[in-house]
């Protein structure tokens, strides 16, 4: 909310009928529009929202006691606790959906390769060729290799969306997929969607976005992977991350970096010098590209060997079973089965099959159930939630182990396996991965999950009556129900479990803006889209939207989710508006926060809503960014001091880093004065964390010393505990959620902030006896004191006739208040200053004859006249100057921008003039003539 009325914007609108002025609010331009700019989505939960909630098995749990089998019972009316014995699952490993190759390793022994029960190959790698349909070469190699011989851990390319081969577009969608950058399947086809996933990569790093893969992209990614640091990096650098790895990567390669602590200091530097020299590099001690790809090298080349393939069976039908002899069950899991993806392996127990089907190759795992939801759990779910509460979080994760063992179980999806490894299914992930063969094996399996699957070793949920009694139930769950469950196959419940605190998707906000969603949806009436109850739905509460698009049409919510990327399909729809719109200026200049808001990837959309709001609107932003003394290219106050002079509005948010002060308050303001910014808007900061009590103590004590500062309540706006889903663990940094509730509320701010100008502008009359309002008589002569006026003075109404004056003349000095502030003293000094006056800090008889002086053009005006406009007609090269003045000052003053205000109609007076034509509904001439002086007089 608005912290109290922009006095400064209701007094500098008060006097826009009495003044000529050149820029500033009180040219502003303000009309009601009722516009659909976007929609603000408010949502429940993640997933599909019908049975378990797996935060709300936890919250019930860890925040209220239960037991795993209470948590059962609740989420799975209709059904009861039951045994059944130990057996094999196969599980298709949907990555190598239609591979053409197949490269299994053992690290410690032998992979064999068998038709049926007859062993045929064996070696320390297997490959499997397809030669044909239902034709497959297996070859073997003495050595331990994925066979993929590279410099980096990545291929470098080029690819694009005819690429080949196979192999090498696996390992990068393999790549993609552990980053988050989703590709689709990994299927070794470079589709649409690898290509997308690589744009969005590229966006990230930095990288021209076109989304083809080439050297650069795989050597920036081979730094991730090894985490090798990629910034130019020199003692006292204050990358405190990258130096930590550096120092990590000089410690292993044995040149003694000291603590890894991130200060570069004189051991690092000496550790780098080192590693140089034996590189055969330039030693300079200065971190940069080409010790970066040295040290890529140098961390990469154990595992990039080729190996020496032997063909063993060639035109061999399958299925082909590989496997290592290696205890299903009790086996270390580094030592079992390795299937590659480039250099990548993912281990599982059991065995993998290779066969032949009608929808092309797969490869399917076969192992026990019991070993199979050691993969499992700790993909649904975080091992650690055993440690929570005690050790009371261990019964989330018997819940999920029971849950997961009956979904398992009930499935029967393909002819050749039950169920596969993917979301569509449950997450899989074996038994752990390595980045090569000669890496460190990252187990998947966790110690609390391993538990609780012992501890519920054969427990299932069954049906307990109708026609499915004694079966085993298709127990469906979700990461996140949100307050309620959707129904279904189990009664819908409200789940106060799924509200604990640790849960970020128990409700969610995201917004769509009006162009996204008609980009998607061409027919979609702006003013209709709605959610509201499907008839047909076989939901209960929220989950049984659809969403209206127009008179006729309707998609589901689900279809709705997957265009837009919304976590369930249990969502409502807001129509936001544009109440407001004008013709001002705005710059927004903010940290991190700002960011977010302002980056729709991140789920902020300020940016394209104050499209709607105001002519131009601009966005400074900057992680990490301070308010106060710092390098000049990080300094908020730098920034703040090249805003444009045009700029009506100033919208900050800074003073996270560092927090604020008086002296860095003022700082600020002052360079916003001396840049003639008449409004300034401060969004003040959230009190979750740190010192920022203080921070906005000293923000509402600003404003008692600048009256053009307004501060936006954020704190107040967030504040409720409901809220804490708004922002990171830091109670700084805002969720994708809080991103776009910070968005909305803001768009709501600067729509107030306009609608405090047109109110006052529309009323110019509605003024009492504490008010600066003027009287709306035309002023035609300039009427300024002799002086000395000095600054602070209390002669009001000297000091006001001096800022009409500055304003007529466009020198900024902020409201027409009386009030002999900085503002008006710095306007002041501009005035002396372009007319070769001694800057004085007072206003003198030398100041006052020279605004005599400048203001004779419009002198000869009788006060009677009803306007001061001429009638012309003025055009293009046929205009006096005199007359073009004054046309030019009411340009001006009406925001039409003329460009200077010289006396000369050329191209850019006469563009004014048909932008003013238009607004005022009249032929688009650009000549000034009686009905434009009518127009301009009313």
């Amino acid at each position: 909310m608005l912290h109290r009325k922009f006095s400064a914007a209701v007094a500098a609108l008060s006097v826009a009928a009495s003044t000529f002025a050149t820029s500033g609010p009180a040219n502003a331009q303000v009309w009601t529009s009722n516009e659909t700019i976007g929609f603000v989505v408010h949502g429940v939960g993640y997933g599909h929202g019908r049975g378990m909630s797996q935060y709300g098995a936890y919250g019930w749990a860890v925040d209220h006691g239960w037991d795993w089998r209470e948590i059962l019972d609740f989420y799975y009316e209709g059904t009861t606790l039951a045994d059944v014995a130990d057996s094999d699952l196969r599980v298709r490993l949907t990555q190598w959906d239609g591979s053409s190759e197949i490269v299994a390793v053992s690290v410690n022994a032998s992979v064999s390769a068998a038709l049926g029960d007859q062993t045929i190959a064996t070696g320390s790698s297997i490959r499997l060729l397809k030669t044909g349909t239902n034709s497959f070469t297996i070859q073997s190699a003495p050595v331990a290799t994925c066979g993929t011989a590279t410099d980096y851990p990545l291929p470098r390319g080029p690819f694009s969306d005819t690429s080949i081969p196979q192999s090498a577009v696996k390992s990068v969608q393999s790549y993609l997929l552990g980053r988050g950058f989703a590709p689709g399947p990994v299927d070794g086809i470079y589709g649409r969607m690898t290509s997308a996933a690589v744009e969005r990569f590229e966006a990230s790093v930095g990288l021209p976005i076109d989304g083809i893969w080439t050297a650069e992209e795989a050597y920036l990614a081979s730094l991730q992977i090894l985490q090798i640091p990629k910034d130019q990096l020199a003692t006292g650098s204050r990358d405190y991350a990258s130096v930590r790895d550096l120092q990590r990567f000089l410690n292993d390669q044995g040149f003694s970096a000291g603590p890894v602590d991130g200060i570069f200091g004189s051991m690092t530097e000496s550790a780098l010098k080192r590693f140089e020299q034996d590189a055969g590099l330039p030693v300079d001690g200065v971190w940069g590209r080409s010790d970066a790809e040295t040290a890529i090298s140098q961390k990469w080349s154990a595992g990039s060997a080729v190996a020496e393939w032997s063909n063993v069976q060639v035109s061999v039908s399958g299925p082909i079973t590989l496997s290592v002899g290696e205890n299903e069950t009790s086996g270390n899991g580094a030592h079992a089965i390795g299937i590659c993806s480039g250099n990548r392996l993912t281990h599982y127990r059991g065995s993998v099959e290779f066969l032949q089907t009608t929808d092309g190759t797969r490869l399917i795992n076969q192992l026990s159930v019991e070993n199979y939801l050691r993969g499992v759990i700790p993909k649904e779910v975080s091992a650690s939630w055993g440690d929570a509460g005690g050790g009371a979080g261990m019964n989330a994760l018997r819940a999920q182990a029971v849950a997961a063992r009956s979904y398992a179980l009930a499935q029967s999806r393909y002819i050749y396996a039950e169920t596969c490894d993917t979301q569509s299914c449950q997450v899989y992930g074996g038994a752990g991965t390595r980045s090569s063969v000669d890496d460190e094996f990252l187990p998947v399996e966790k110690s609390q999950t391993d538990t609780a699957i012992i501890e519920t070793s054969g427990k299932v949920r069954k049906w307990s009556s109708g026609s499915n009694s004694g079966t085993v139930a298709s127990t469906e769950f979700s990461s996140s129900n949100g307050p309620t469950t959707a129904g279904g196959a189990f009664p819908s419940v409200a789940d106060l479990g799924d509200s604990t605190s640790v849960n970020p998707n128990h409700t969610w906000t995201r917004v769509i803006t009006s162009d996204e969603l008609v980009a998607k949806y061409p027919t979609a009436d702006l003013d209709l889209v709605a959610t509201e109850v499907d008839p047909a739905s076989a939901y209960e509460g929220i989950y049984s939207h659809r969403v209206r698009l127009n008179q006729n049409t309707y998609v589901s919510a689900n279809s709705f989710r997957q265009t837009f990327g919304l976590l369930s399909p249990g969502f409502s729809i807001e129509r936001l508006t544009s109440s407001r719109a004008s013709d001002l200026k705005m710059v927004q200049i903010g940290d991190s926060v700002g960011v977010g808001a302002s980056a729709r990837n991140l789920g902020g959309a300020i940016k394209e809503f104050s499209g709607h709001l105001f002519a131009e609107s601009l966005f400074n932003n900057l992680e990490s960014r301070p308010l106060g003394s710092s390098p000049r290219s990080n300094n908020g106050l730098e920034v703040l001091g090249e805003i444009s002079q045009e700029t009506d509005l100033v919208v900050i948010e800074l003073g996270y880093n560092g927090g604020l002060t008086a002296q860095s308050i003022d700082s600020a303001m002052r360079i916003l004065e001396n840049r003639g910014s008449p409004l300034v808007a401060w969004i003040n900061l959230s009190e979750r964390s740190g010192n920022y009590e203080a921070s906005n103590a000293k923000l509402r004590e600003a404003q008692s010393r600048w009256s053009n500062l307004e501060i936006l309540d954020w704190q107040d706006a967030s504040s409720e505990t409901s809220q804490n889903r708004w922002f990171a663990t830091d109670g700084i940094h805002l969720t994708t959620t809080g991103n776009a509730e910070f968005s909305v509320w803001l768009t709501s701010e600067l729509s107030a902030i306009l609608q405090l100008f047109e109110s006052n502008t529309d009323s110019p009359d509605n003024c009492d006896a504490s008010s600066v309002c003027e009287s709306t008589t035309v002023i035609v002569t300039v009427d300024v004191p002799n002086g000395p006026v000095e600054f602070k003075s209390s002669d009001t109404s000297a000091v006001r006739k001096i800022q009409q004056f500055l304003v007529q003349f466009g020198f900024k000095p902020g409201p027409v208040d009386g009030d002999f502030g900085r503002m008006t003293l710095a306007a002041l000094n501009r005035f002396q200053q372009q007319n070769g006056l001694q800057v004085t800090n007072q206003w003198s008889s030398v100041d006052a004859e020279k605004a005599r002086e400048i203001g004779s053009v419009v002198t000869n005006t009788d006060p009677q006249t009803p306007s001061i406009f001429p009638a012309g007609p003025l055009s293009v090269g046929n205009a006096d100057s005199s007359s073009t003045k004054l046309v030019q000052r009411y340009l001006s003053f009406a925001g039409h921008n003329p460009g200077p205000i010289d006396g000369i109609y050329g191209r850019m007076t006469a563009s004014a003039v048909t932008r003013f034509q238009a607004s005022k509904g009249l032929p688009q001439s650009g000549t000034w003539s009686n009905a434009e002086q009518a127009a301009a007089s009313t």
